[in-house]
């Protein structure tokens, strides 16, 4: 698998440790706000924001679906909605 972080280097056969530690730096504003992982058949999970907004989505290569996760119940600190900012355009 390999991790794609803004503004970092691409890190072939990523570890856990180094996920978990580049996921704890994303931030939905400053030099790190999103980061996609793939592995060798093309499927990804990507993520973008941190903190308290934040957006993630998986493809699945082999049926070609792309999935969104969501919360069903609104946040009590952004009742009317929010919105989401990212790097990478």
């Amino acid at each position: 698998m390999k991790l794609e972080a803004e503004n970092s280097p691409v890190i072939a056969d990523v570890s856990q440790a180094q996920l978990i530690k580049t996921l704890k730096k994303l931030k939905s504003y400053g030099p790190s706000s999103f980061a996609c992982i793939t592995d060798d058949e093309g499927n990804y999970v990507q993520v973008a924001g941190g903190r308290f907004t934040c957006f993630i989505e998986r493809y699945d290569a082999k049926s070609k679906r792309l999935f969104r996760g969501y919360h069903s119940n609104s946040s009590t600190n952004f009742e009317g909605g929010t919105l989401l900012s990212f790097g990478g355009g």
